[in-house]
């Protein structure tokens, strides 16, 4: 149940998708080191819209994120209060 988790959970597609490689990295994980290392400071959901951004129109996998409503809109990797 989402209410009771206690992570925050990032996945790289959805369950019924295959996370995908290019030059022996993930897809997800180029995409989320660039915005990242760019100083990303915007929340949880936020890193995976802009994921989902930069994966165009028609992305052959969709990123997930699994946490709380309130970890979903708090700061990236500001832990919680």
């Amino acid at each position: 149940n989402p209410a009771n988790m206690k992570q925050i959970v990032l996945s790289a597609c959805r369950s019924d998708e295959v996370a995908y490689e290019i030059d022996g990295q993930g897809v997800f994980t180029r995409h989320a080191t660039e915005i990242i290392r760019g100083g990303w400071k915007g929340s949880n959901i936020g890193l995976i819209n802009e994921i989902e951004e930069v994966m165009g129109d028609r992305p052959i996998q969709h990123p997930q994120l699994d946490s709380t409503r309130a970890d979903r809109t708090r700061k990236f990797l500001s832990g919680r209060r």
